[in-house]
């Protein structure tokens, strides 16, 4: 057991940079070394406790913000809605944080048993990415500082809500889709060189293994299944909202362009990221699935079905495993265009309702004084 640790500490913290280090701060506890290594146990679980205090604290203040200082709308409600979102998501992690332990270890063991090499580009894009997240509310208040707009601190707290956490966890989310991916392909490969169907040995094995990542993408799925539909639904309010701004408010371009073209970029960078490794795993299963079935006619027997070839046949018959938001829709490479034309479809044709109702009730009010 001791043994086990030791490999899942080894092969993420390599893997991933500082995403680990990171998460710990955050009050998501992945290793139980860090505790150890790092500073004392107490001063862990006080700054474990203070981000999840700060985004309590935050989300209140920005309720209290946007309440007290706007009329009621739209763009009111999901200004209340966005900050909520991530507090919401930083306690369904937490609540599955057992669970979020031993699908790392299931699928750093599953990658020491393919012998995936250690990719030198995913350590790299991992800093990268924390260090966009963390600069990010910093460079859109300087957005703001360039068009002159005045600074309010509710906009650089709103901004630490909004972005920090749900950046971190896509980072999460896009880091392991890229790792079971690498798995897939290794197991492809491993299939195309070595599947010997008259050796009962070899296709056992091979089918173990492909079993085995197959397991851990499920997994996956069922633990990371909602996470990914709350940072979705974020993101998409906070699509739904700028546009909000860009219908409604008549001097958005010369107040408003640079700092919300630039926090739309963030957005569809990460959720493009993301989606493309998520819908990239069921096409990689069923190039797997192909290999089988080249390899199965290639080295078929005219005397009959062996057992080896029938273990092969049921891999062919498994469904391919499609990572999705809560089951409500999948991700695949399509994915983003529709969802940013239905936001758009959306947001505009609430807007002409909303205005259709204002000159419905003016109209009638008009009519009543007259």
């Amino acid at each position: 057991m001791e043994t086990a640790v030791i490999n899942v500490t080894d092969v993420f913290k390599k893997q991933f940079g500082l995403l680990w280090t990171v998460l710990e701060y955050t009050g998501i506890p992945t290793f139980e070394k860090i505790y150890q290594e790092g500073c004392g146990k107490t001063l862990m679980k006080i700054c474990q406790l203070f981000f999840p205090l700060f985004l309590l604290c935050n989300l209140f203040y920005c309720w209290y913000t946007t309440i007290s200082h706007g009329a009621m709308s739209y763009a009111t409600f999901l200004d209340t809605v966005i900050p909520f979102l991530t507090t919401v998501l930083w306690l369904v992690l937490y609540l599955q944080r057992n669970s979020l332990k031993s699908l790392l270890g299931e699928i750093a063991r599953t990658t020491s048993m393919v012998s995936v090499s250690e990719s030198r580009y995913l350590p790299f894009g991992v800093n990268a990415g924390l260090f966009l997240t963390f600069f990010s509310p910093v460079f859109l208040m300087l957005m703001r500082v360039a068009q002159r707009i005045q600074i309010y601190s509710i906009d650089f707290f709103r901004y630490l809500q909004e972005l920090i956490f749900p950046s971190i966890v896509t980072i999460l989310y896009t880091s392991l889709c890229y790792i079971l991916l690498q798995n897939l392909r290794s197991c492809k490969d491993m299939i195309h060189t070595k599947l010997d169907i008259s050796c009962s040995m070899t296709v056992r094995k091979l089918k173990n293994t492909f079993l085995k990542i197959v397991k851990g993408i499920e997994a996956f799925e069922d633990l990371f299944s909602i996470v990914a539909f709350i940072i979705m639904l974020k993101n998409f309010c906070v699509v739904s909202f700028i546009i909000t701004d860009m219908i409604t408010y008549e001097n958005w371009i010369t107040a408003l362009w640079l700092e919300a073209t630039s926090y739309l970029v963030f957005v569809f960078l990460s959720t493009g990221v993301l989606t493309i490794f998520a819908s990239n795993i069921p096409l990689e299963m069923l190039r797997i699935q192909s290999t089988f079935l080249d390899k199965l006619s290639e080295q078929s027997h005219e005397d009959g079905i062996l057992n080896n070839e029938k273990q092969i046949i049921f891999l062919l018959q498994r469904d391919t495993c499609v990572l999705t938001a809560w089951k409500l829709f999948s991700f695949d490479r399509g994915f983003l265009l529709k969802a940013v034309v239905t936001v758009v479809v959306h947001v505009v044709a609430f807007n002409q309702l909303t205005s259709s109702i204002k000159t419905t009730g003016n109209y009638t009010h008009n009519n009543t004084i007259v």
